[in-house]
């Protein structure tokens, strides 16, 4: 018995945080990915960089006042308020285009918030758990900072 062929090419959405034709971004694995895809999947639409996400004052404040009195860092940029904002400046860059995938990889900050129902393939090494306390990036992160990025990881998870 043999499977039917697809006939036409997967439209895939290559979502991310960064901007995936920089050569310098993420060790060339956005770019490369970004590549790959296109040469043996798809047809790729690039939904990055992803520019939405502007501190606010309270999460200013919360990074300020955790790394002074805590002597721990609070991660806005993966906080709880910058995944909203991502959510919907990439709902808004999908809304009109007809795609059948979307691939999302450095941004999985984006996901918990962003309203479609195309499936998600998240690409990644590592998760946030394996990077919490191993990276200096993620080290000596505050209690809250670690929670806001549970809960949006989380959030994803479920969807």
């Amino acid at each position: 018995m043999t499977t039917p062929q697809r006939t036409s090419r997967l439209r895939i959405a290559f979502l991310t945080r960064l901007d995936p034709l920089d050569k310098r971004t993420f060790s060339s694995g956005l770019y490369y990915m970004g590549q790959a895809l296109q040469q043996h999947c798809g047809e790729i639409t690039y939904l990055g960089p992803l520019l939405s996400y502007t501190p606010t004052f309270l999460s200013k404040v919360r990074a300020k006042s955790s790394l002074t009195l805590l002597k721990r860092r609070y991660l806005h940029e993966m906080g709880l308020a910058a995944a909203r904002q991502y959510g919907r400046e990439a709902t808004q860059k999908l809304a009109g285009q007809a795609f059948d995938v979307i691939v999302v990889m450095a941004s999985e900050v984006a996901i918990p918030y962003l309203e479609t129902n195309l499936p998600i393939v998240l690409l990644g090494d590592a998760t946030f758990a394996q990077l919490l306390d191993y990276l200096p990036y993620y080290t000596h992160l505050s209690r809250r900072s670690i929670h806001e990025i549970h809960t949006s990881s989380n959030k994803h998870s479920r969807k």
